[in-house]
């Protein structure tokens, strides 16, 4: 079996580049927060509804590790960066702005 030359075949295109968008951090919530903003923070984090992360954490303490989870997230977790309120929320706590 012969080789074939090279300069037969044109050359192949590089493979294509897909650049992964990077992950989030993990912050607790400074908008979606009732107490501490973990469970918040961790909707923001994972794209889960927060409802769900705090109906388990009171499913975990019930069971008596949420006790002590909580708590360390809660002191372990940084706070999230200042994010301006916008639309209703911004309405609601600054008020409406005066007509000119």
């Amino acid at each position: 079996m012969t080789a074939l030359p090279n300069s037969d075949f044109p050359d192949a295109p590089p493979p294509p580049v897909t650049a992964v968008p990077p992950r989030p951090h993990l912050y607790r919530s400074r908008t979606n927060r009732v107490l501490g903003g973990v469970c918040g923070g961790l909707a923001e984090y994972s794209g889960v509804e927060a409802l769900i992360w705090r109906v388990g954490f009171i499913a975990l303490a019930l069971i008596g590790a949420g006790i002590l989870v909580y708590p360390l997230m809660w002191i372990l977790v940084p706070a999230g960066p200042d994010t301006p309120a916008t639309g209703l929320r911004n309405t609601l706590q600054n008020g409406r702005a005066p007509a000119a």
